[in-house]
């Protein structure tokens, strides 16, 4: 579909970083290749600035540099984790929040009692794992 709007240049340039993020998006995938997929996701890097302009270098564009080190090698596969954490923890900051009245001191109060709660789970032992997996979707939920 692209192929027949973008000329052929900048086709291949996308159809590095679609390539390489189709693959790190996969259930499983061989650790070898990720050498060779860092590589690609550099050249894309590296040939953005002189299709488009050195403007077009921004954080977001630097960060797949470090796609492979920080984050597909510590937390597996695309799919496993939050490409937006702080989005994640704003819908978490609104549950939060109760009323419309001393909203900030009823968010304050709750993240400190979740803070608590979180201290005082790494401390509980469980006889069995299942008992432990129910404890923590049950502790999960309320976030």
């Amino acid at each position: 579909m692209l192929l027949d709007i973008l000329p052929s240049k900048y086709y291949r340039h996308w159809s590095l970083l679609v390539g390489a993020l189709n693959y790190l998006s996969l259930f499983e995938y061989e650790k070898d290749e990720l050498v060779s997929i860092d590589k690609i996701l550099k050249e894309f890097v590296n040939q953005t600035s002189s299709l488009y302009s050195k403007e077009t270098i921004k954080i977001n564009l630097h960060q797949v540099l470090h796609l492979i080190k920080c984050d597909i090698q510590l937390w597996g596969p695309l799919w496993t984790h939050s490409a937006f954490p702080f989005e994640s923890m704003n819908g978490i900051l609104v549950s939060f929040i109760h009323g419309t009245k001393k909203f900030p001191k009823s968010a304050i109060k709750n993240v400190v009692y979740m803070q608590q709660i979180d201290g005082e789970n790494r401390n509980i032992t469980f006889k069995h794992e299942s008992t432990r997996k129910i404890y923590q979707n049950l502790v999960n939920s309320k976030r």
